[in-house]
C-alpha cells in the first residue's frame, strides 16, 4: 500500500491516522467521562436533592408539629407567639420545598403525591390545633394533636422513609448501571486502543518496511561504490523518491559501467600502440564525466603526437648516423692509410739519419785524409763524386719528404673537417649524439695536434733542403776545385770542416725529423684507433636508430 506512496505522504498518512485515533480515543473517553459526569450529576441533583429536600420537610414537620405540641401543652405560656411564627415559617418554607421537590423528584411511584397529600392532610390540622390553643381548649387541642396530628405524622415518616427507600434503590440501580457501563466502556476502550494499537504498529511496520527495504539495497550498493563494485543489483522500484533514488542509483550505475568500459578499450588500445581509437559513444560521457573523455582524447592526442616527432627524429637520426658511419669508416681507412705512410716516411727518414751519420763521418775521415791530399787525389775525386751522389739523393729524399709532409698536412686538414662534421651531427643526434661529440672533438684536437707536427716537420725538411742544396753547391764547388787541391788544401781542409760542421747540423736537423715523424706516428695511430672506435659507435649508433625506428613502426598513430 506504501509501495508507491510518497515518503512525505506516507508519514504524513501514518502520523495522521495515529493522530485521528489518538483523538478519537481520548474523544471518546472524555464523553464517557462526561456521560458518567452528567448521571452522576443527575443522581445528586434529583435522587439526592430529593432526599434532602424530604429530609427537610421531615424537619420543618417535626419542628411544626414540636411547636403545636409546645403550645398545646402550655396556652397560656406568653412564647405562644414565637412558637405560632415558628409553625408559620415552617410552614411556609414546607410549601416552598414541596414545590422544589415536585420539580425534581425522578420517581414515577405516586409516593411523593401521596406524601403531598399527607403533609397537607396533617397541614390542614394545624390551624384547628392552634385555634383550639388560643380559644384555651386545652384538652381539644392535645385531643387533635393525639388523634389527628399524630397519626398523619407518623404516616408521614412511613410515606417519608418509602419514598427515601425507594430513591436510594433507584440510585443504587443507576449506579450499578453507570457501573456496569463504565466497565463496558472500559473493556471498549481497550479494545479500541488495542486495535488502534495494532492498526498504528502494522501502519508503522509497513512505513518503516517501505523506507529501509530501499534504503538497506541503496546502502548495499553505495558501499560497492566505495569498494568499486558496480554490479550490485537494486530490485526496488516504485513512484515514489525512493523508487526515484533507486532509479537513479541503477542509472549511475549502468552509466559508469559503460564509461569504465569505454575508457578500458581505449586505454587497452593504446597499450596494443593502436592511438587512431576513439570512444564508442560519446552520449555515456554525461556532466562531469565529459571532462574525463576529453582529459583521455588530450592524452591521446599529445602521445601520438609525441611519437611522431619521435619517429620523424628515428628516421632522420637513422639517416644521419648511417652517413655518420660511412663519414667515419671512412676516417678510420684514411687514419690507417695515413698511419701506413707514416710509417714508411719514419722509415726513410731514418735511413736519411744513417746517411747523414754516414756523411758526418765520412766529412771527418775527409778531414783527417785530408791531409794526404795530394796523394788521395784521385780516391778524394771518386769519394766526391760518391759524395755528390750522396748529396743529390739526400736532395731527392728531402723533396719525397717534402710530399710526404703536404700529404701529411692534407690528411689532417680533411680529419679536421670531418671531426668538424661529426661534431655538428652529434649536436643533432641530441642526447644520443654527446658520445660522439667528445669522441669528434678529440679527433678535431689530434687533427691539429697532426697540423702542427706536420708543419714543424715542413719547416725542418725546408731547412734540410736548403742545407742540402748548399751542400750540393759546396761538393759542387769542391768538384769543380779538385785539380787545385794540392795548392788549396789549407782551403780544403777548412772548406771540410765546413762540411762537417754542416753534415752534424744536417744530422741534428735530421734527428728532430725524426723525433717528430714519432709523434705524428703516435697522433696517427692514436687517431687511427679513435676512428676505429668512432666507427664501431657510428655502426652501434646506426643500429640503434634502425631499431628506434622499427619500434616505432609498431604504433598506429592518429593522422
Amino acid at each position: 500500500m506504501f509501495k508507491n506512496m510518497k515518503v512525505k505522504v506516507s508519514l504524513a498518512l501514518g502520523f495522521g491516522i495515529t493522530t485521528i485515533l489518538s483523538v478519537s480515543i481520548i474523544i471518546v473517553m472524555l464523553l464517557i467521562i462526561d456521560y458518567q459526569s452528567d448521571t452522576y450529576a443527575s443522581i445528586i441533583n434529583s435522587q439526592v436533592k430529593a432526599n434532602e429536600l424530604i429530609l427537610e420537610c421531615r424537619i420543618y414537620t417535626n419542628n411544626a408539629a414540636r411547636n403545636v405540641r409546645d403550645m398545646a401543652l402550655d396556652p397560656s405560656s406568653k412564647d405562644n407567639e414565637t412558637l405560632e411564627a415558628n409553625i408559620d415559617e415552617a410552614l411556609a418554607n414546607l410549601d416552598l420545598i414541596i414545590r422544589e421537590i415536585k420539580e425534581i423528584y425522578p420517581l414515577s411511584d405516586g409516593k411523593l403525591d401521596e406524601y403531598i397529600d399527607a403533609v397537607s392532610e396533617w397541614y390542614g390540622e394545624v390551624p384547628d390545633i392552634i385555634s383550639a390553643v388560643k380559644s384555651g381548649d386545652q384538652q381539644t387541642a392535645i385531643r387533635l394533636i393525639k388523634n389527628n396530628c399524630t397519626p398523619k405524622l407518623n404516616n408521614m415518616i412511613v410515606i417519608v422513609q418509602s419514598i427515601s427507600n425507594n430513591l436510594t434503590d433507584e440510585q443504587s440501580r443507576i449506579i450499578a448501571n453507570q457501573q456496569r457501563e463504565s466497565q463496558n466502556a472500559k473493556i471498549i476502550m481497550i479494545a479500541a486502543a488495542a486495535v488502534a494499537t495494532c492498526f498504528v504498529i502494522f501502519m508503522a511496520l509497513n512505513i518503516i518496511a517501505s523506507i529501509t527495504r530501499p534504503v538497506k539495497q541503496v546502502s548495499v550498493a553505495l558501499k560497492g561504490f566505495s569498494m568499486g563494485k558496480l554490479d550490485i543489483p537494486v530490485k526496488y522500484s516504485s513512484r515514489s523518491e525512493l523508487g526515484g533514488m533507486c532509479d537513479a542509483l541503477r542509472t549511475s550505475q549502468h552509466v559508469l559501467s559503460e564509461v569504465i568500459g569505454d575508457e578500458c578499450n581505449m586505454l587497452e588500445e593504446m597499450a596494443n600502440g593502436n592511438f587512431d581509437i576513439d570512444t564508442k559513444d560519446e552520449s555515456i560521457y554525461v556532466g562531469e564525466l565529459s571532462s574525463i573523455l576529453k582529459s583521455l582524447r588530450t592524452i591521446n592526442g599529445n602521445l601520438s603526437n609525441t611519437l611522431g616527432q619521435i619517429m620523424y627524429s628515428a628516421n632522420q637520426v637513422a639517416g644521419e648516423a648511417m652517413q655518420l658511419s660511412n663519414g667515419s669508416q671512412s676516417l678510420a681507412q684514411g687514419a690507417t692509410e695515413q698511419a701506413s705512410s707514416v710509417e714508411q716516411l719514419a722509415a726513410t727518414i731514418s735511413g736519411i739519419s744513417k746517411n747523414s751519420k754516414n756523411n758526418a763521418d765520412n766529412s771527418e775521415q775527409a778531414s783527417k785524409q785530408s791531409k794526404l791530399a795530394g796523394s788521395q787525389v784521385e780516391e778524394s775525386v771518386k769519394l766526391m763524386e760518391d759524395m755528390v751522389l750522396a748529396m743529390e739523393k739526400i736532395s731527392d729524399s728531402s723533396n719525397e719528404i717534402g710530399k710526404i709532409i703536404a700529404t701529411i698536412e692534407n690528411i689532417a686538414f680533411q680529419t679536421n673537417i670531418l671531426a668538424l662534421n661529426a661534431a655538428v651531427e652529434a649536436s643533432r643526434a641530441g642526447e644520443v649524439g654527446k658520445g660522439f661529440a667528445v669522441v669528434a672533438e678529440e679527433v678535431r684536437g689530434l687533427a691539429a695536434k697532426s697540423d702542427e707536427a706536420a708543419k714543424a716537420t715542413k719547416d725542418l725538411i725546408e731547412h734540410s733542403i736548403h742545407t742540402v742544396n748548399e751542400g750540393s753547391g759546396i761538393v759542387r764547388s769542391v768538384s769543380d776545385s779538385l785539380a787545385k787541391t794540392v795548392e788549396i788544401s789549407n782551403d780544403v781542409l777548412e772548406s771540410v770542416y765546413l762540411i762537417t760542421q754542416a753534415t752534424e747540423e744536417e744530422s741534428e736537423s735530421i734527428e728532430q725529423v725524426t723525433k717528430g715523424i714519432s709523434e705524428i706516428s703516435c697522433v696517427v695511430q692514436t687517431n687511427s684507433a679513435t676512428s676505429e672506435e668512432f666507427a664501431a659507435t657510428s655502426v652501434d649508433l646506426s643500429n640503434q636508430a634502425s631499431l628506434m625506428k622499427e619500434l616505432l613502426g609498431k604504433f598506429r598513430l592518429r593522422n
